[in-house]
């Protein structure tokens, strides 16, 4: 079902950038299917062989260390809350790369996704290309997204002094509902990965994409993943 949406103001980032202001409206939808340049998967799926001993991973995940990455990696979301009694899994993980959670006090839907995006072409760097992440998970331009977007940074498996930065967008519904959106790709391993929080009216999902940032939201680059 596609859903009108209102970007609008995104603040309290763990990053500090000056605040853009949303000038454009666009559509957003959590079926996969309607998702077009984007292959549901897992995980990102190129494949590796032979010794991994040597893979170094990055000591943190920044847009440009991002460049550099062993193409035998690989990438997953670290999800805080598989055990976490304030959140019920309404949808399991079916293989296809994609699963949320309800928090119980607000009714605030928070979706994963992570795939491989191999089929995003034209973006020359993983901060344009997370842009362009965004831009097919939410079905609006990626010009939309990056005269609106903001940098951002959720953890990463290596401490929590380490982050991974992403791209994040917000948002209002025509019911009244608010919206964050979150997203990096990794064009070293063809790998996307977004986290997306919808609240209804009278709820924030701001305040609840931080929560989760808090309870430990990290992405996790490892071999053989």
């Amino acid at each position: 079902v596609l859903v009108d949406r209102q970007f609008t103001r995104l603040s309290g980032l763990l990053v500090a950038v000056p605040v853009i202001a949303l000038l454009v409206a666009g559509c957003a939808s959590t079926d996969d299917d309607a998702r077009p340049g984007v292959t549901p998967t897992s995980a990102a799926s190129s494949s590796g062989s032979g010794d991994e001993s040597d893979i170094q991973p990055p000591d943190d995940l920044s847009f440009a260390s991002g460049a550099d990455l062993d193409p035998r990696l690989r990438a997953q979301w670290g999800d805080p809350l598989t055990a976490d009694a304030a959140f019920t899994l309404t949808t399991p993980d079916d293989g296809n790369g994609t699963w949320a959670y309800t928090q119980n006090s607000s009714q605030c839907e928070v979706r994963f996704w992570q795939g491989d995006i191999s089929s995003i072409t034209g973006t020359d760097d993983d901060r344009t290309l997370s842009d362009a992440v965004l831009a097919t998970w939410l079905q609006v331009g990626t010009d939309q997204v990056t005269a609106s977007a903001q940098d951002d940074a959720v953890g990463y498996f290596t401490g929590e002094a380490a982050r991974t930065q992403v791209r994040a967008v917000a948002g209002t519904t025509q019911s009244g509902g608010s919206w964050v959106a979150a997203a990096r790709g990794l064009r070293a391993i063809d790998g996307g990965y977004v986290v997306h929080i919808t609240c209804p009216a009278g709820q924030d999902a701001q305040a609840v994409y931080a929560s989760v940032r808090t309870r430990g939201l990290t992405l996790v680059l490892a071999p053989g993943l």
